[in-house]
């Protein structure tokens, strides 16, 4: 039986199983609805291809952009996830194995936090090579002001230590 009991289970100090389990209910549903967004063999939906050149998205073509966007989204999930899983802890009793809990949020927070550099250094690399200015003018003035931005960004870090 799925229910909505919230809050936290007072004997284990975990959440609720049958909460875990409507919300993974209720991501399959979700997860099912989104996969349809995209064309199928049944003749609904979209096509990718459609979708990404209405958008005309500069950074379909380059592996750096794509490999920092999804750098980016699975640092910030492992983030949240690692605030969240010692907050609310889903597992049973690992609110009283405060080694274990510790651990897990300091293993998620280290690697979130490698994913986000990895972000930005490709990032980076995607603006030194693959990027060309014609695409946006707003990112072509600040890149004419990098000297400017950098040294105002270096006292920035000199006055504040």
């Amino acid at each position: 039986m799925l229910t909505f009991s919230g809050g936290v289970n007072p004997i284990t100090a975990g959440l609720w199983l049958t909460d875990i389990a409507h919300h993974h209910l209720a991501i399959g549903v979700v997860f099912l609805v989104a996969g349809h967004l995209y064309r199928t063999q049944f003749g609904i939906g979209s096509r990718l291809s459609d979708l990404l050149s209405a958008h005309r998205m500069l950074f379909i073509n380059s592996w750096q952009a794509q490999l920092s966007i999804n750098l980016a989204l699975t640092g910030s999930l492992s983030i949240l996830f690692a605030h969240h899983g010692y907050a609310m802890p889903a597992y049973p009793y690992i609110a009283y194995d405060h080694a274990t809990q510790l651990s897990q949020f300091t293993h998620h927070m280290w690697i979130g936090g490698f994913f986000i550099v990895g972000a930005a250094a490709h990032g980076a690399l995607f603006m030194v090579y693959d990027y060309q200015l014609r695409y946006s003018w707003i990112v072509d003035r600040v890149l004419a002001h990098k000297h400017a931005i950098l040294v105002h960004l270096n006292w920035a870090c000199i006055f504040l230590g």
